[in-house]
């Protein structure tokens, strides 16, 4: 049986990594994630992604990095 998990266990058990999450418990209007199942994790999003896209096709899921964005550092 896989196991729920909160996010924060998420963060903790997977640092640093791209997760993909099925049965996910998220705030309906901020979409903020409060727990769900891990299926899959990697350093590399083309590689979890490469790996899940056909086991998944056409499933809820979502893919989300534990750790801190840098994607607005240089936005201005």
């Amino acid at each position: 049986m896989e196991e729920h998990l909160s996010w924060e266990q998420i963060c903790k058990k997977y640092p640093e990594e791209w997760v993909v999450l099925t049965e996910i418990d998220a705030d309906e209007f901020t979409n903020e994630v409060f727990r769900g199942v891990v299926v899959d994790h990697g350093k590399n999003r083309e590689g979890v992604f490469t790996r899940i896209a056909k086991p998944l096709a056409g499933k809820p899921h979502s893919v989300l990095f534990t750790g801190h964005s840098t994607a607005w550092a240089n936005h201005y």
